[in-house]
């Protein structure tokens, strides 16, 4: 692991009270510290040891490929994540039930296309190797930076080879024009969409794509003193449209 981060924000930010714009500072932290394949595997094995400890049957992982210190390329980064997830799958049978995990892989909204167009290939030759493990790609990252439509080309090609999507839209409010093209590439899930139009509410309704609520993590952000001044879950809650609840591991 990497010495020297600047893990300020940590100290002073706790979790309770971090901003939106905090919390991204707080990643930058962990990338700065997940620097090598040590670090990367031991951040997998505890996050399917705590999903494990917290009764969860169905886990996703969600994560963004890119070189390591001591592994230099994001092919490197995807082998360690499924040998890892595939160790945990060799041990089950010394656990006391099963935990279906599956992986996502993730672009970088503020990055490039040249960086994301690799993830995509990865992701198609994943796929077409391990169809059981691989299901989908996300687009997130911070929402101040980048713009999810100059991905959604990429984002088409791997939805052509049979992976889900998930595009992280309307997590600052303002940004209309990117979440009515988001809307239109009709993705399977949104992430957070919290400021959506009515207009757009009824597409998203109409075109049943799934909500990722993500309800600590908008109190947190948004500076809620409860969840029932949370913009919108109450209303995906009231209309019994298709939703999951999306947990950050620690």
């Amino acid at each position: 692991m990497t010495k020297g981060a600047d893990t300020s924000i940590a100290v002073t930010a706790p979790s309770k009270s971090i901003t939106l714009k905090g919390a991204f500072k707080l990643f930058n932290i962990i990338y700065e510290v997940i620097t090598d394949s040590l670090a990367l595997r031991r951040v997998i094995r505890e996050a399917l040891v705590d999903a494990y400890d917290d009764n969860v049957v169905y886990l996703e992982l969600r994560t963004a490929p890119r070189p390591l210190t001591d592994q230099p390329t994001r092919r490197d980064y995807v082998d360690i994540l499924v040998e890892e997830v595939d160790r945990w799958r060799d041990q089950e049978s010394q656990h006391h039930r099963r935990m279906d995990i599956r992986l996502i892989l993730g672009i970088d909204r503020a990055g490039t296309i040249k960086a994301a167009e690799e993830i995509v290939k990865l992701a198609i030759a994943w796929r077409a190797r391990r169809p059981d493990l691989f299901v989908g790609m996300d687009v997130a990252g911070n929402p101040i930076k980048g713009d999810t439509r100059d991905f959604i080309p990429l984002l088409e090609r791997a939805r052509c080879h049979g992976l889900k999507i998930t595009a992280h839209v309307a997590e600052v409010p303002n940004r209309d024009d990117e979440t009515d093209a988001v809307l239109s590439f009709q993705p399977d899930r949104l992430g957070h969409a919290l400021w959506v139009s009515e207009k757009q509410k009824d597409t998203i309704v109409d075109k049943n794509i799934g909500i990722e609520i993500c309800p600590t993590s908008n109190k947190c952000t948004l500076q809620l003193k409860s969840l029932s001044q949370h913009p919108y879950m109450q209303t995906w809650l009231s209309i019994a449209h298709k939703w999951c609840i999306l947990i950050i591991l620690e």
